[in-house]
């Protein structure tokens, strides 16, 4: 007997089975399939039994592809007919999703209308989970509508999607709110479009028409890479000429050519016909005039006019109302986050003086100097920096990569060498692969001179790619596992955050921007940062105590001894109790081991959760020992209390960990 024969041969006894009556040979031989589906749903108590049969029987056939795909289609069709048969039908469409990937967007339509059933028919906790699967379904199904230029449809999903979050009380509902300003905005603008190419249809050589095409995918769309295609020879010759430029990265272009589609940028605020357009356009004018500062070295009649255009668009942007744009309302862009607004010299200095002067921030280092900004970034994201050093050389940031973490040092060990730190525990100037050695003791950063360094990290699965262009040259490409990276004993960091340092050195920096490029990364709402925490025992040595630190949940301040915010004694179980204050949906929870030499004592670890404090659910536990862990539960649970803590029985052992991020989605 062939393996699909066994296979078929297989769901016909289950048939046989659940229907109590042996199917006729020759009927078996005119059409398996539909004689398969025809005795399941014959001898089946109503749709939702039918629905079961059937999953049960789709189950048997993973070596018949074919006939499964079509046993699925009915368990779908029949568990939607009744509440009892949603939970079939949801099977079904999972293992759609992997036999017949190619229809992804069918099954994507078909889970939504589940969940859309599931979601009307539950109460209480089911409510509320339903209705989160059911928002998630709904904005992943509008992006790929979006990306399909199914605007309308797309639109109509944001809207549902807000409904059931604002119903719920879900986290994330300004984000869903500006998706779908957004999407009416863009569909408004195709309606436009439309009717451009309806003109040219009927009279191609209408150069007004066409350079009004061209400038509404422009700023309408902030598109020029769209608005290029449009291009003709018959098209005004700014736009001939300025459009291809405008498609080049920022970091790509030159200083000439920033300060120039700055002032043709400035020039078409007037010609935007909408308030996204007009912000789109002083949005990127305000953005070349930034680049051209950041490169333009010299204090010569060409760099006091790129100060005097950046001034007076900031005055005539103000007058006319006009916002720079959000990342919703700029095509394909997501929100830069001013790092330089979140730091507190007061609170989240590790070492050195660091102050703040004019809205920038100042180091003057007689040796390390090391300060925080209380924010993290766990997927992949863009950084730019830009920093001037008045005396000495180095200048540095600490980056968080997926689980690891890792330090770029520029003009490190007397200006000789630059590079990542650590690299499998290697630093600059052995044989770490991104070691960059100078020609003489300043290294890449001149005294005096702004730089603007362009950080680009990519994270995928258990690998990252970091790529570092400093004034436009790529001095750092990189790529490796995870793991491979780490932070130098010589930066102290007391939580997986971002840092800016410096050593023997006094720098300026005049801004740290970040651009987080994960969408669900985006919707997580950092729900500890101001919990209480309890460990099971107080670390006492020689008399000494070390009480918890706030650095365990906050991100703020130092280590004891750039180890551990709090350590137990050796006991039995050991713990800590976390206290969100209130029951809050959990997704995402960042553990972060001790520093030091004893990282690897931290065995066992797990997870458990509480609505009470007093009885506990397990939720996780470690595979194996890590310097830390990213932990995205399969399922978002509700609960006031976490507790983070050793199973060693009577053996007993210490707890002590750097750092614990609980974050909670919406959806």
């Amino acid at each position: 007997m062939k393996r699909q024969d066994r296979s078929r041969f297989a769901a016909m006894m289950l048939v046989i089975v659940a229907c109590g009556a042996l199917p006729a040979a020759a009927q078996e031989q005119l059409d398996p399939t539909q004689k398969l589906i025809q005795r399941i749903v014959k001898s089946a108590k109503g749709d939702a039994d039918a629905a079961a049969g059937l999953l049960a029987a789709a189950k048997m056939l993973s070596d018949d592809p074919k006939v499964q795909v079509a046993v699925c289609e009915a368990v779908y069709e029949y568990g939607i007919k009744a509440a009892g048969g949603l939970g079939s039908a949801a099977e079904a469409l999972n293992i759609l999703d992997k036999v017949d990937a190619k229809r992804a967007g069918l099954w994507a339509q078909k889970r939504t209308a589940v969940y859309r059933l599931l979601y009307s028919r539950a109460t209480g906790t089911d409510n509320y989970r339903y209705g989160r699967l059911l928002v998630r379904m709904l904005l992943k199904t509008a992006e790929e509508k979006s990306k399909g230029h199914d605007r309308k449809e797309a639109s109509a999903l944001y809207r549902e999607a807000l409904a059931v979050a604002k119903q719920l009380n879900l986290p994330g509902q300004e984000e869903i709110t500006a998706k779908l300003i957004a999407g009416i905005h863009v569909v408004q603008i195709q309606n436009v479009i439309d009717g451009l190419r309806a003109k040219l249809g009927a009279n191609p050589g209408d150069t007004a028409s066409r350079n009004s095409l061209v400038q509404i995918y422009l700023l309408g769309l902030d598109s020029p890479a769209e608005a290029a295609k449009r291009l003709r020879d018959n098209c005004d010759e700014s736009l001939r000429k300025y459009v291809p430029l405008a498609m080049k990265p920022l970091a790509e272009l030159n200083e000439t050519q920033c300060l120039e589609l700055g002032r043709w940028y400035d020039q078409l605020i007037e010609k935007g016909t909408t308030p996204t357009s007009k912000a789109t356009a002083a949005g990127r004018a305000a953005d070349y005039y930034h680049r051209f500062l950041s490169l333009h070295k010299a204090r010569d009649a060409m760099g006091v006019a790129g100060t005097l255009a950046l001034r007076s668009l900031e005055e005539r942007m103000n007058k006319l109302g006009v916002k720079r744009p959000t990342p919703t309302t700029r095509a394909g862009q997501t929100q830069w986050i001013d790092l330089l607004q979140l730091i507190d010299p007061a609170r989240q200095v590790v070492s050195g003086k660091w102050v703040r002067q004019a809205g920038e921030l100042v180091a003057s280092c007689p040796s390390r100097g090391l300060i925080v900004a209380p924010i993290t970034a766990l997927g992949s994201y863009d950084l730019e920096v830009a920093l001037t050093v008045k005396q000495g050389t180095e200048g540095s940031v600490i980056l968080p990569v997926g689980t690891g973490d890792v330090g770029l040092i520029l003009g490190g060990w007397k200006g000789l060498y630059s590079g990542l730190a650590e690299i499998d525990g290697r630093q600059p100037g052995s044989d770490n692969v991104t070691t960059i050695k100078s020609e003489d003791k300043q290294g890449p950063l001149r005294i005096g001179a702004r730089a603007l360094l362009d950080i680009r990290v990519r994270v995928k699965g258990k690998n990252a790619q970091i790529t570092a262009m400093l004034d436009g040259k790529k001095i750092i490409a990189w790529s490796g596992k995870q793991s491979s990276l780490g932070i130098s004993s010589l930066w102290p960091m007391p939580t997986k955050t971002f840092g800016l340092g410096t050593y023997a050195s006094n720098v300026v920096w005049h801004s740290v921007k970040l651009k987080r490029l994960d969408p669900y990364e985006r919707s997580l709402k950092w729900i500890s940062k101001g919990a209480s925490y309890k460990p099971s025992s107080i670390y006492e040595q020689t008399s000494k105590q070390y009480p918890p630190l706030g650095t365990l949940l906050s991100g703020e301040g130092k280590l004891y001894a750039d180890d551990f915010a709090f350590s137990t004694n050796l006991e039995a179980n050991p713990h800590v109790v976390i206290n969100l204050k209130k029951s809050q949906p959990i997704s995402r929870i960042v553990i972060d081991n001790r520093r030091g030499p004893y990282w690897r004592q931290t065995k066992g670890l797990a997870v458990s959760v509480s609505a009470t404090g007093r009885t506990w659910t397990p939720v996780w536990r470690a595979a194996k020992l890590q310097r830390s862990w990213l932990i995205d539960l399969k399922t978002t649970v509700r609960a006031k209390h976490v507790k983070i803590g050793l199973t060693t029985g009577e053996k007993g052992a210490y707890l002590a960990l750097a750092g614990v991020w609980i974050y909670g989605s919406g959806y």
